[in-house]
């Protein structure tokens, strides 16, 4: 986790949980699943990024 940066942002959700719900419920809602692209398209591209970037999921 600490490789990823996931435990700063467990951290910051631990600390701070205001914060954790904007981003699940603010912007990761509205990037993710509203706008003119859909929402398989946008897992596709994801998907193709990580295995780019060579990201292990």
């Amino acid at each position: 986790m600490a490789e990823a940066g996931e435990a700063e942002f467990i951290e910051v959700g631990a600390n701070a949980p205001e914060v954790l719900d904007w981003y699940f419920n603010s912007f990761y809602k509205r990037v993710f699943y509203e706008g003119r692209v859909d929402v398989r398209t946008k897992e596709l591209l994801r998907l193709k990024l990580s295995k780019t970037h060579g990201c292990f999921f």
